[in-house]
């Protein structure tokens, strides 16, 4: 079954990652010495984005695809999450407890590596540094719930995939440094005070490279 993201659960995704965000470009990550980030915009819904990660979980299959990329986001990074469950049925706590999973990462990541990318640590932290790329404006995500029978019992297993405005970069910083929102042009967030305002996305672009 298709899981429809209705405005609940997708404003719930985008205040998880942005809440990891915030956090992240303030400098105050509560366990880590992380520096600020200058310019770390507010993620925002993409439709497209999601259309595709949901196609990606129809197949019922933990794999990433190579599908995911837009005419706008060419480059799209993608983060997957299973669980399968006997007794929880809420949806929102199920999403919520995945994707805080993958924010938790944070806690094998040190700043060499924010600092200069590499897939030497993906499996334990690319679910994170996709969270908090500061060339990431943009997320969409899919959900599919389907039975999985284990020996006599069934049990209800959630794949869950969200794509990104752009994937990490090899070699490249994953944000830049400096005083929280330093270099934001169109001010700050006023709910959350260390990311640049929404309309800063428009002046971000989703490449490989910064400007």
């Amino acid at each position: 079954m298709i899981l429809k993201t209705d405005s609940e659960l997708r404003q719930m995704i985008l205040d998880l990652h942005n809440e990891a965000r915030d956090r992240l470009a303030s400098g105050a990550e509560k366990g880590a010495e992380f520096a600020p980030a200058s310019r770390m915009p507010t993620v925002v819904w993409d439709d497209e984005l999601a259309n595709l990660a949901e196609i990606n979980v129809r197949g019922c299959k933990f794999e990433h695809d190579e599908c995911r990329s837009t005419d706008k986001f060419l480059h799209a990074g993608q983060n997957l999450a299973t669980g399968s469950y006997y007794l929880e049925t809420d949806i929102l706590a199920i999403v919520r407890n995945l994707t805080t999973l993958w924010y938790h990462e944070f806690e094998d990541t040190t700043q060499h590596v924010l600092d200069n990318y590499t897939t030497e640590f993906n499996a334990t932290i690319g679910h994170y540094t996709q969270m908090i790329s500061d060339r990431t404006t943009a997320v969409g995500c899919g959900i599919v719930i389907y039975p999985n029978k284990m020996e006599d019992f069934v049990f209800k297993t959630v794949l869950y995939a969200c794509n990104y405005a752009i994937t990490s970069i090899v070699g490249q910083p994953v944000y830049l440094k400096g005083e929280p929102t330093s270099r934001c042009r169109s001010g700050r967030n006023p709910a959350f005070s260390s990311l640049c305002n929404v309309e800063e996305n428009e002046l971000i672009k989703a490449v490989p490279f910064y400007e």
